[in-house]
């Protein structure tokens, strides 16, 4: 069992679920699991479109944003695609990001992202 944050705190398991939860209030579409190189990282996708609305039937063509939460506490967006108006331009795309950060605990992990979606919700709608 992968511990988060290096602790007995709560397993990787837990915090995925906690996190999934959370997040499904906020989005129309989150993805949250175990990253496929390296079991200690938490891979984190999430939509701002509805999956019906995607083109094709891709994620790639809806706003979104992918992170990774390593077991340190180390959370990184490395992909995002976030457009105003609808329309993919550079003059559209949105002008923020997530800046890498170190987190103590998960519940600072929670508010950071959580922060962080309803910056881009508040902009978005």
């Amino acid at each position: 069992m992968i511990k988060i944050f290096n602790t007995t705190e709560v397993s990787q398991e837990t915090f995925i679920n906690e996190l999934r939860n959370v997040l499904t209030q906020l989005v129309p579409y989150v993805s949250v699991h175990s990253g496929v190189l390296g079991k200690d990282t938490i891979m984190v996708l999430v939509s701002f479109d509805k999956k019906e609305d995607w083109r094709h039937g891709y994620v790639e063509n809806s706003n979104y944003f992918r992170m990774s939460i390593e077991s340190d506490g180390v959370m990184e967006e490395f992909v995002q695609s976030i457009y105003i108006g609808g329309e993919s331009s550079i003059k559209n795309r949105l002008g923020f990001k997530f800046r890498k950060s170190t987190c103590k605990s998960r519940e600072v992990v929670i508010n950071k992202l959580v922060d962080f979606i309803n910056k881009i919700n508040s902009v978005l709608s």
